[in-house]
């Protein structure tokens, strides 16, 4: 049912101009994420028969970000950790790669790696099992290889389960 639903949401989206429409399948709910021109103005999608859709708007368009500094680590872990227990991985991810560019050494080797956890769940979602298993691999490998926070990175489990429910630890490491 929840499918169907969501699939006439996406036909009204494109309907409407909506660009680069994602849809991910999470435990409870299937969250829909697109990009528009211009603003949407959601009253005229009719959406009185799919009345169990929330609309959120998390993360601003990329030239409206505020640029990552030091001192917003203690928040961007708090955030990461909330977006975590949400199912929200693909705002994890962006969040998370954004503190991964503006890392370097070992710390970037770190966030490169939580960034790949977060990019698991996304393909997860998106029904790439494989992808997602294969990614996760890839994202302990990395978080051992910083050998950072090792009693979280050994916390982890042997192979990827949906949903990831980890808590990134928030007395990071600074910023090298």
């Amino acid at each position: 049912m929840v499918h169907a639903e969501a699939s006439k949401l996406i036909e009204k989206l494109e309907n409407t101009g909506a660009l680069y429409i994602m849809s991910r399948k999470h435990t409870n709910c299937i969250e829909i994420d697109f990009q528009t021109k211009e603003e949407l103005n959601m009253g005229n999608l009719n959406l009185e028969n799919l009345p169990f859709f929330e609309f959120t708007q998390l993360i601003t368009e990329e030239n409206t970000k505020p640029a990552l500094t030091e001192s917003d680590m203690p928040i961007a872990f708090f955030i990461a950790n909330w977006l975590i227990d949400e199912e929200r991985y693909w705002e994890t991810h962006e969040l998370l790669e954004d503190i991964w560019h503006i890392s370097h050494g070992n710390i970037r080797e770190y966030f490169h790696g939580l960034t790949l956890l977060a990019v698991a769940g996304v393909q997860w979602q998106t029904q790439r099992e494989d992808i997602a298993r294969s990614t996760y691999i890839r994202a302990v490998t990395k978080l051992r290889s910083s050998e950072i926070n090792m009693e979280f990175v050994e916390s982890l489990p042997q192979a990827y389960v949906y949903p990831l429910k980890i808590r990134i630890p928030e007395d990071m490491p600074q910023i090298e």
